[in-house]
């Protein structure tokens, strides 16, 4: 078994149908592996730097699970194909995790809450560029 972190953005205007149907598929996939999703975390919507497929906002999410090597190639298989998932990216943590470790650190982390961010004035607070000391 390996520990995996995975973080996807999907489109911001799915309905709840689609993404639950999204978490049953990445569920199933996982299961399949003899693996478990241990926690799903929602980011919420962020903007973008730039566009992604027309796109200027994502719904992020954070997935933690454990299962055997294969699953990544299951899980990112169906990933491109969806026409909800934007971008996706997995990441091994642990090659050979304690398990029950694992879930109870993961269990007493509270989970932050998702915020809606606006790059709109990054610079806003910033001191204007003084090049006369040049």
């Amino acid at each position: 078994m390996r520990l995996y972190e995975m973080t996807l953005i999907a489109k911001t205007d799915l309905q709840t149908e689609v993404t639950n149907a999204l978490r049953e598929r990445i569920e199933t996939t996982i299961k399949q592996f003899d693996g478990k999703l241990i926690r799903m975390e929602d980011k919420g919507k962020q903007r973008f730097a730039y566009e992604v497929k027309k796109l200027l906002k994502g719904h992020y999410y954070n997935l933690t699970f454990y299962a055997k090597s294969g699953v990544v190639n299951a899980l990112e298989q169906y990933l491109r194909i969806s026409d909800s998932v934007l971008r996706f990216q997995t990441i091994m943590v642990d090659k050979d995790p304690n398990l029950a470790e694992v879930e109870t650190k993961l269990s007493s982390v509270k989970l932050s809450t998702a915020k809606e961010t606006s790059f709109s004035q990054p610079y806003q607070n910033a001191e204007p560029y003084d090049n006369s000391a040049e």
